[in-house]
């Protein structure tokens, strides 16, 4: 009788964990991103698909007045325009704050991209503004950028 007992308690127990767990999978996976979260994640994705590109731009132009090229991260970029071409093709105006370290950013940039089915390339390149650096990243000037 007692071993009916403990069996039955533990049939209970399995099945009561079994609904538990699968109502909590459940649960998770009904979540929903809101619409303005999904723009955001979409503009973030665009955004790290173009960073290469964008850094590119960067690396070119800096390495004429520093000695190593500064970084560019996503959160130092921000898309200002898209346009869509006749050819199918999109133009994106990005604005870039490229940086040494955390909170350093030694200018500001503007770059217009074209963007296919196929590649990414800079159609212009335009230094706005030059911020003074600090510390041991002075020693990374050759001149400094006209602004």
């Amino acid at each position: 009788m007692l071993k009916k007992v403990i069996l039955g308690i533990l049939v209970l127990t399995t099945l009561f964990l079994a609904v538990f767990i699968s109502y909590s999978k459940n649960g998770i996976q009904q979540t929903f991103v809101s619409t303005a979260d999904q723009s955001e994640l979409c503009n973030d994705v665009l955004i790290m698909l173009l960073r290469p590109t964008i850094q590119q731009g960067v690396d070119d132009y800096y390495k004429r007045y520093f000695t190593e090229t500064p970084g560019v991260g996503s959160g130092s970029v921000e898309i200002s325009d898209i346009r869509k071409d006749s050819n199918g093709g999109y133009d994106i105006t990005v604005t870039v704050l490229p940086y040494y370290g955390p909170h350093n950013s030694v200018g500001k940039d503007q770059m217009l991209l074209y963007v296919t089915e196929n590649r990414i390339e800079i159609k212009s390149f335009q230094h706005l503004e030059s911020y003074e650096m600090y510390g041991s990243y002075q020693d990374y000037i050759i001149q400094w950028p006209p602004s």
